[in-house]
């Protein structure tokens, strides 16, 4: 890339790719931990009248 491209366009794209990085691996984090049962709702969402969360689901 070097050879045809000025080389801050090369660091903007490791910068890039660094990111896409960090972002894959906190998502992966995020949904191991909604996976394992942590609630991501604020507390009492599951009691508001006409919720759809997970729980409802289940019972369906």
């Amino acid at each position: 890339m070097r050879e045809t491209k000025p080389a801050h366009v090369g660091w903007v794209f490791e910068l890039w790719t660094a990111r896409s990085e960090a972002e894959i691996s906190w998502c992966e984090r995020i949904a191991e931990r909604i996976e394992s049962g942590v609630s991501y709702l604020p507390d009492g969402t599951a009691q508001v009248a006409g919720h759809t969360g997970p729980d409802d689901q289940e019972q369906r």
